[in-house]
């Protein structure tokens, strides 16, 4: 099984368990049902992490051209 097949994987059991149970499965749950190494199940969680944690990051960075708000054009250079 290769990296991304396995990460989908683990995404796709973790999220049927989670929707059937509400209880995430463990690291030896995954591998013993997916067939792979707990090292290997946790490589796929690392990368699903990552993933979120970019996901959330992108997710607070402004659109190009916005000015935050209070900040106006021209404020930064003094008066004369």
């Amino acid at each position: 099984m290769t990296n991304g097949t396995l990460v989908d994987a683990v995404r796709t059991r973790v999220a049927d368990d989670l929707a059937r149970t509400g209880v995430r499965p463990g690291r030896r749950r995954l591998a013993r049902d997916l067939g792979v190494t707990e090292h290997a199940v946790r490589q796929a969680l690392d990368a699903l992490a990552a993933e979120q944690k970019a996901r959330h990051q992108s997710a607070d960075v402004l659109p190009t051209g916005t000015i935050p708000s209070g900040a106006h054009a021209g404020e930064d250079t003094p008066a004369r």
